[in-house]
C-alpha cells in the first residue's frame, strides 16, 4: 500500500485525533475547574456526638486556619447565644489520640489500664504513658511531678497495699506516687474554668451567678486572674 508522509495521519484518523485531542483538552479544563474550586470560610465540622465539647489535650501547636479564612471577634450577644447553643450533656475530650465521651469514661478506662498492670510494672504502651502524663499535666504539682521525668508506673499505695496508683520516675531514681483524683479534679476544673461554688439551700444569689453588665465570671475571667486561682488551688491542695 502507500506510504503515509512522515508526521501526518491516514485519512480520516487526523480528524478522530483532533476531536480527541479537543475532548482530552475539555476533560483537563473540568478536571482544573474542579480542583480549583473551593468554598470560602468552609470548615470541616466535629463528627456526630462531639456537639461543640471535643477538647484535644494533646494539642500543643493552634490548629492551622485554611486560606481565605478571617477570625474576627464574635459581639456579645452572638457569644451568649454560641453558648446557649451548646448541650450541657455533652462533654467528649480526646486524650492521648483517644476519644472519651466523658470524664467518667476517661476515669474508668484508666482504672481499668492500672488494673492490667502488676504491681511495679512500667506503663510500656506508648499511648498509655501518654496518657498518664497529660492527666499528671492537670496534677496541682504537676511541674515538679513532670520534671526529669523518664517513666511512669503502677504500683501499690503507700498507704493501702489493696489500692494501685500511679508513680512517678525521676532521671536520679527518685519515685513519688500520684493521686489519680487529684488529677481529674483539676482536669475538671480546667474544662470548667472555675470551681463549683457550693449553693446554700439549692439557691444561689444574682450576684454570684452573674456579674457587672450580666455576664458571668468565666467569660470575664482574664489569664491573670484565671493564674492567681491556680496558685491558689495549689496552695489550698498542698495544706
Amino acid at each position: 500500500g502507500a506510504e503515509t508522509p512522515t508526521g501526518e495521519l491516514p485519512g480520516g484518523l487526523g480528524e478522530a485525533q483532533e476531536g480527541a485531542d479537543a475532548g482530552q483538552a475539555g476533560d483537563e479544563s473540568e478536571d482544573t475547574a474542579v480542583l480549583e474550586s473551593f468554598n470560602v470560610g468552609s470548615l470541616v465540622g466535629p463528627s456526630d456526638g462531639d456537639n461543640f465539647a471535643l477538647f484535644d489535650l494533646n494539642r500543643k501547636l493552634p490548629t492551622a486556619m485554611p486560606e481565605n479564612v478571617a477570625l474576627a471577634p464574635m459581639s456579645p450577644s452572638s457569644a451568649l447565644a454560641s453558648l446557649a447553643e451548646r448541650p450541657p450533656e455533652c462533654a467528649a475530650l480526646r486524650v492521648a489520640g483517644r476519644r472519651f465521651e466523658s470524664i467518667e469514661k476517661l476515669q474508668s478506662d484508666v482504672v481499668e489500664m492500672m488494673l492490667e498492670h502488676e504491681p511495679g510494672t512500667h506503663l510500656r504502651f506508648e499511648n498509655d504513658e501518654d496518657a498518664a502524663k497529660e492527666l499528671i499535666a492537670f496534677h496541682p504539682d504537676c511541674d515538679r511531678l513532670l520534671e526529669d521525668l523518664v517513666a511512669v508506673k503502677v504500683d501499690c499505695s503507700p498507704i493501702d497495699d489493696n489500692t494501685r496508683c500511679l508513680w512517678v520516675i525521676k532521671f536520679d531514681g527518685h519515685e513519688e506516687d500520684v493521686s489519680l483524683r487529684a488529677c481529674l479534679e483539676g482536669l475538671r476544673s480546667w474544662l470548667q474554668l472555675q470551681p463549683e461554688r457550693p449553693s446554700v439551700a439549692g439557691y444561689l444569689s444574682t450576684s454570684q451567678r452573674l456579674g457587672l453588665g450580666r455576664w458571668a465570671r468565666s467569660l470575664r475571667e482574664t489569664t491573670f486572674e484565671r493564674a492567681q486561682w491556680l496558685e491558689q488551688a495549689s496552695r489550698d491542695a498542698n495544706k
